[in-house]
Parts: structure tokens; sequence; C-alpha cells
């Protein structure tokens, strides 16, 4: 019995073997069967449209082929931005390759319009960069559709642009106000190629050439048809922190910075520190003036010093302070803010908190008020002084730990009188500049003001101005009777001192 279940085993087994080695593989290539239909080649003027077939999108934009589409009539629609749709009908035939070019530019359903406007009117017109030959107000019509610039440009007025989108039977309006130049005209990131929005200090040459002062990027140079930038990182300038310009007078450009003073000749700088040999008193420069021989006086956060014979002369001093002084009234007495020399070559130099030292040539004298030094009075904060004639100018942060509460004062005919400026009530002074020897210029946080004889004001500001702020912190004049304009937000502006 076993043998027997041996031999039906064995003979199975043999039946499979002949079974596998008799059965045949194919390797041959399935024969398919031949496509039909026909193909269509589509492009444009301009391309990159999209292709719809029957309504249907075919995902595919212009120029492109579309092959092995049914024998039949289709309805071909073609999208493009700005564009009409242009739809067209084809017919399809076997193993036929049929090309369709569509020119929208071509049509002029496609074309528009762009009406322009400007005020004042009579402006030439410059689309994308070309001379239209046409003038305000006009429409500028058959155009293609596009994305387009419009410039106006008008005599007086600063030049501006609009941009304007034609779209196929459609009409534009490219309208625009132009900024009037005759008398003022602003300097900002927008209208120039000013580097900043934001300056503080203003110094101009005898070239007329206009040097800005920042809080923390440098010097910005501006010669009337190019800007140009000066800072610690790519010329010989001590530092970045401006805190005043000035015109020495032999034309060179002083700078006073937070990390030393700097003097440039036009062409090389010079450099005056702390850490030098015969050195400054301290590298924080607040202010700088010359005797009339041209030897600089710089007020610095410890002391004044006088450049003579290649070395600084530091002169400090200590205090005799009124009873009523506290500790924090005798602070920083020799933290100086301000500088200047009269005509007398008397030295003029206010303090931080300790009020004002006058030097005669023999004497010194402190004043801790606006009075004098035997009236008791808490003193102010002083950040400015200069002179005219007979007349010494005084400019106050506004402070009421420091009883400032008007921003400017003078000292005329021996006496202070800080209660005749009601005008400067709260008004924070910036800078005083004197210009034709006597007429005053004031800039304060509520705007510039003018005047030869006090009360006699012209006073610029928003309200009666182009400036969009009131908040003014330098002001220069120019040879040819501009007067420049800095604004700590909004850029610097330019206006004929004429008509103002």
């Amino acid at each position: 019995m076993k043998r027997k279940s041996i031999i039906i085993v064995v003979t199975i087994f043999l039946l499979l073997l002949i079974l596998s080695c008799e059965k045949e593989v194919s390797r041959s290539v399935p024969v398919l069967p031949q496509p039909i239909g026909g193909t269509l080649v589509i492009s444009s003027i301009p391309d990159s449209a999209q292709i719809y077939l029957d309504g249907k999108t075919t995902g595919l934009f212009t120029p492109d082929s579309i092959t092995w589409l049914e024998v039949k009539n289709y309805k071909v629609t073609l999208k493009k931005e700005l564009y009409l749709d242009t739809t067209f009908q084809i017919n399809i035939e076997q193993n036929i390759t049929k090309k369709v070019k569509i020119d929208f530019n071509s049509n002029p359903n496609m074309w528009g319009s762009i009406t322009c406007q400007s005020t004042p009117d009579n402006a030439k017109i410059v689309l994308n960069g070309k001379d239209t030959g046409k003038r305000t107000p006009t429409v500028l019509d058959s155009l293609i559709p596009n994305h387009y610039i419009v410039k106006y440009f008008a005599e007086n007025h600063r030049s501006d642009s609009i941009f304007s989108t034609v779209t196929s039977g459609s009409n534009s309006l490219a309208i625009l106000a132009l900024t009037d130049t005759t008398y003022w005209v602003d300097y900002n990131r927008k209208t120039s190629g000013i580097f900043s929005d934001t300056y503080h200090k203003i110094a101009i040459d005898r070239n007329d050439v206009i040097w800005l002062g920042s809080i923390s990027n440098g010097i910005t140079k501006f010669d009337g048809n190019v800007w140009s930038k000066f800072t610690k990182e790519n010329s010989g300038l001590v530092g970045n922190a401006i805190t005043e310009l000035e015109i020495g007078p032999d034309g060179h450009l002083w700078v006073c910075t937070l990390t030393g003073l700097s003097e440039f000749d036009g062409i090389a700088w010079k450099n005056y520190r702390a850490d030098m040999q015969n050195g400054l008193p301290s590298d924080v420069i607040n202010d700088i003036a010359f005797e009339s021989d041209g030897t600089p006086l710089v007020a610095t956060k410890n002391g004044i010093a006088r450049y003579k014979n290649n070395k600084w002369a530091v002169y400090r001093f200590e205090l005799n302070f009124p009873e009523s002084f506290t500790a924090a009234d005798k602070k920083d007495q020799n933290y100086y803010t301000g500088i200047d020399v009269d005509n007398e070559g008397n030295w003029w130099a206010t303090r931080l908190r300790n009020g004002i030292a006058h030097w005669n040539g023999n004497n010194w004298r402190h004043y801790f008020t606006y009075f004098d030094d035997d009236v008791p009075e808490r003193n102010i904060y002083y950040n400015i002084v200069t002179h005219t004639e007979n007349e010494i100018w005084f400019g106050h942060a506004i402070n009421e730990v420091n009883n400032a509460l008007v921003g400017l004062s003078s000292f005329i005919n021996g006496e202070f009188d800080k209660q005749s400026y009601n005008e400067f009530f709260g008004a924070e002074v910036n800078s005083i500049k004197i210009k034709d020897n006597n007429e005053k210029w004031i800039s304060t946080d509520k705007g510039l003001f003018r005047f030869i004889n006090y009360p006699n004001l012209t006073v610029y500001s928003k309200k009666t101005t182009p400036l969009v702020t009131s908040e003014i912190k330098d002001v220069a004049f120019d040879s040819k009777g501009n007067v420049w304009v800095v604004t700590f937000f909004n850029g610097i502006y330019r206006f004929k001192n004429n008509k103002p």
C-alpha cells in the first residue's frame, strides 16, 4: 500500500513538470488600435491666453497644441487678462493639423483709453516713458490693454505720475494735482533722492551745498543735483550721531557728534577726540562757535574747549549755588549745551541745568536764572545760544521740572527777558538762526517763527504753508535767498523768501 502511494505522487509530479515545459510564453508587443482625429495649434498676440474648448478649460495657455481631437466642430475661447474673450469655431478633420493665430491687439474692440486731467491744466503727458505730444486735459485713445504709467510735467510744479490700467472697451481716469514748486519745494524719499526723512541739523556752505545731520545715520550732502551720504563706515567721519553742523570762517565743515568732533575741508577729514594728546575734555560735543580769528570753541559734556596751537585748552568751573538749589539742580555743572561768541568777543555758553556762563575776556559771570544769580529761582534747561548786534538769544527745552514754560528768552541792554515772548509759551525751541544780521528765525515744535522786532511775527506752519508738519528742527539760508527748513519726520523744504 505504501509503495502504491509513492508511485501516485511521483506520477503527479511528472505530469506537472511536463505541462510546465510545454506552456508557451508570448514576448511580442501587443498591437494597439491606431488613434483617430486631428490636431489644433493655437498661438496669440500677446501670448499666455488660456484655452477653452466647448466652454471647458484645457489647462493650456497659448502658444500650445491639442492633439488627437475628435473629428467634429469645436467652439474655442481664449481668455486673456485685461482683454475681452475671443471665441471662434473650428472644424477638426482626421489626421489634419490646423493652426490658428489670434492677434488681440489688431482688433479695435480690444482697445481702451485714458482720460488725462491735471491741476494745473496744460501739463505735458508722458506715457510709459514716451512723450505723447499731448497736454492735459485730453483723452489718450486706441490704447492696447496694459498697465500704464502716466506722468505729467508742468512749469513751476513737481512732475508726478499715476498708474492707470487699460482694459478692453473701457476708459480709465488719470487725475493728478501737481505740487506747486513756485515758492515751496519738498524733498523727501518719495519726491527726491534724499536718503532719509529724519534730520535735525542743517548747514549751507559758501558754494550753496546743503549739509544735513541725522541722529544716527551720519550726514547727507546735496549739491543741487546729487545726494551723497557720509557715515563713519564709508568716510572719515568720527561718528554717525550728529549734534550740530557749522561752516567755519575758512569754509570747512565742522561736525559735532556724540563720539567726537570732525573737520572736513572738502577732501580730507580731521578728527578730534578725548583720547588724543591735548585732546577734548569729552567726546560728547554739543555745539561749536568761532572767535573773530577763526579759533573754534566747543561746548562739551565736560567743559568748554578752545583749540589753539594744535591743542585744546579746557575750561571747567565749580559754581557757588544758591542755598535753594537741590542736589539734582547742582548736577552737570560743566555739561554745556551751546556756545556762541558775540561781536565784542564775549563767550556765552549754556548749561544743561545750571544756567549761563559769560566770559568777557577777563572775568567769568554765571547766571543761574533768566534774571541774575541773586534770584533764588530754580534753573531752566537752556539748549541754544546765539547773538545779533547787542542781543543774545536763548532757546529752552520745555520742562516743568526745570521751570521752563516759555521756549525763548533774551539778554538785551544788560537785562534778561523771559516774560515778553508769550508767543513761545509751551513752544520748545530747537534752533535760533540770524539772517541779515538782525532777522531772527526760530525753529520750534509749533512752527517756524520769523521776526526782527517782536511781536511783529511771521509764522510758518502746516496751517499757513505747504508744510505737512509744524515740528521744525532747524533752518538755513543759501546765497539765492532761499530758506531751507528741516523737519524731523517729513524731510526738508526749500522756499523762496520773497514770497513764502
